[in-house]
């Protein structure tokens, strides 16, 4: 029973001095911990405002203070072991995070994909927050980029959200990256119209009436068809914006105004006109 009782207060006497021998370096450990988490605070705002003054997209300005401040508390946490002699379990920590990663990698690849393509999108210039953008079947203007999801706000007010990896991997078309954007428009008119007289009237009409005409700009027009019931022609112009939603406006904007002109001046814009003989059998 002595034995047993020796042991003990050995065995706890022991305790007792690794407790005191080790308690500053738990003490520096806690510290070094809490200020690796109050630094990572400190160091992601300080990213964000540099990047800010260099003109570096929001989308991309995340991306790079969420990874510094990763990093801060990630360097804190190997100090903070360090500190307390652990290297031992820094390795076989190190071993374990490698195989869960694998297995992580693997179950979550479709999400990994989406990640690193949302990384992709924070950085390139071709689209960005406010870009109105056509891809995969939908047209609308960027809402959001995170690291999984790209949110885009449809012509009719409808959210839709759309994987990261479809926008890496399918067609983009991207309305802003030009600040003005070339309309066509197509209209018949009849046999018997001078055809001199309607293109002038035409082209002085998108020059001088049209608000969303650019100043300067050429004004093609042609004919380009000997239709059944009219002459076709084709008259083109550059507008002020890149946004389809806007671009639709300013269209049906200069159809207005050509159909009144031709009105005012008597130009007929002819129905298809077919002819049909009715034979008698007898």
């Amino acid at each position: 029973m002595n034995e047993y009782l020796n042991r003990a207060t050995v065995a706890i006497e022991d305790l007792v001095k690794d407790i005191i021998e080790y308690t500053p370096n738990i003490i520096l450990a806690l510290l070094v911990c809490l200020l690796s988490f109050y630094l990572s605070n400190r160091v992601k705002k300080a990213t964000e405002k540099i990047l800010l003054k260099r003109n570096i997209k929001h989308s991309a300005r995340n991306v790079i203070a969420n990874m510094t401040s990763f990093a801060t508390i990630l360097g804190g946490l190997y100090l903070m072991l360090s500190i307390m002699n652990l290297s031992d379990f820094i390795k076989a920590l190190l071993g374990a995070a490698g195989l869960i990663g694998l297995a992580v990698s693997l179950a979550l690849q479709s999400t990994l994909s989406n990640t690193f393509a949302g990384i992709v999108l924070s950085f390139i210039k071709t689209i960005k927050i406010g870009d109105w953008i056509e891809t995969n079947g939908y047209a609308g203007e960027v809402q959001e980029i995170n690291l999984r999801v790209t949110t885009l706000l449809l012509a009719d007010g409808n959210i839709l959200t759309i994987p990261n990896k479809l926008l890496i991997e399918n067609t983009l078309k991207n309305y802003s990256l030009t600040e003005n954007s070339i309309i066509s428009l197509q209209c018949g008119i009849d046999y018997n119209s001078d055809l001199q007289f309607v293109e002038d009237l035409v082209v002085n009409t998108i020059k001088s009436e049209l608000p969303c005409y650019v100043p300067g700009t050429k004004v093609p027009f042609f004919y380009y068809e000997f239709a059944d019931s009219s002459i076709n022609f084709e008259v083109r112009f550059q507008s002020k914006s890149g946004r389809a939603i806007e671009i639709a406006q300013f269209k049906g904007l200069a159809i207005k105004l050509i159909h009144k002109k031709f009105k005012e001046h008597n130009i007929n814009i002819p129905f298809p006109i077919r002819s049909l003989e009715v034979r008698n059998s007898k």
